[in-house]
């Protein structure tokens, strides 16, 4: 005859943070007017002029690429009707920087070069998967002290190493951040980056001995 564990099914949760080393931001510009060459031809020097202010403050080549790059008709509607306004050029790069605390200096350095599209500004950690590794540790502990302190208010011998564990997690760090003029320059307070973990863990357990 088989006989039924007995088992005790607990969740646990737990967080890991980190101060953020790394910025991810997208800049670029975008122009209008009549003339399709002429457009292109504004719009590829003003990304001249922000990829040159942005190696100047220290972001590698290597840590720029374009992100979008797109020409369309613009139209106005004049009574109800559809009128050719001009073409709009826009152009975006994705730039990754490692010294975040010179981000607000290169977003200003860009936008004085000609930049006017400044957006998803993100503070992250480069090695995110050990952040994350210690998140799961500690959602792991947490659920052998759930199923203790369960197994104690059932007087009940608990063996503390589970037979099954199942990460929950389905989540993707945010760090807070808030961006505000200061100085005449633009401050970014960075936050903290935080990677949450859970886990759903079963343990066997046994009748206390008398």
């Amino acid at each position: 005859m088989r006989v039924k564990r007995k088992t005790i099914t607990v969740t646990g949760h737990a967080e890991a943070s980190a101060p953020p080393d790394t910025v991810q931001l997208t800049i670029g510009v975008t122009t209008e007017g009549k003339s399709v060459s002429v457009v292109q031809k504004e719009n590829a020097r003003a990304i001249d002029n922000i990829m040159t202010a942005l190696k100047r403050e220290g972001v590698s080549e290597q840590l720029i690429q374009t992100a979008t790059y797109q020409i369309s008709p613009q139209y106005d509607y004049v009574d109800g009707k559809q009128v050719f306004r001009g073409y709009r050029v826009t152009h975006l790069l994705d730039v990754t920087v490692r010294d975040v605390s010179n981000v607000g200096n290169i977003i200003d350095a860009a936008v004085a070069a000609g930049a006017n599209e400044i957006s998803s500004v993100q503070f992250t950690v480069e090695d995110a998967d050990l952040l994350q590794q210690q998140a799961l540790r500690g959602a792991t502990l947490n659920a052998i002290e759930k199923a203790d302190s369960i197994a104690d208010a059932l007087k009940v011998e608990l063996n503390e190493t589970p037979i099954s564990v199942v990460e929950l997690t389905q989540n993707i760090g945010q760090p807070k951040m808030v961006m505000f003029q200061a100085a005449e320059s633009t401050q970014l307070q960075p936050g903290t980056f935080t990677l949450y973990a859970q886990v759903e863990a079963v343990f066997e357990y046994s009748q206390a001995q008398e």
